[in-house]
């Protein structure tokens, strides 16, 4: 992988305020693979890939490449609105 991946995960999990501890639970891995993930640019599996989308509701164009789809666009507003109310 590339750390330009582990860097949009890091991102995604510190916008909601997740200690790498709670976030690697959620997900089903190690604190210590999540680490690695995030700054060095371990691999990960498909299903670390598909618990990432489905925690933090965007789609893997995101997490793997930075693509911002309209489905990534749509997640962020309803995050937004949430955080409001």
């Amino acid at each position: 992988m590339n750390q330009q991946i582990g860097k949009r995960i890091k991102q995604l999990r510190t916008e909601k305020d997740l200690s790498r501890e709670d976030l690697a639970l959620k997900i089903g891995i190690s604190t210590a693979q999540l680490y690695r993930i995030e700054t060095k640019g371990a691999n990960f599996s498909t299903e670390t890939l598909i618990e990432l989308c489905k925690y933090f509701n965007v789609d893997s164009n995101y997490i793997l490449d930075g693509v911002i789809t309209d489905y990534f666009i749509k997640n962020k507003i309803k995050d937004i609105i949430n955080d409001w109310i």
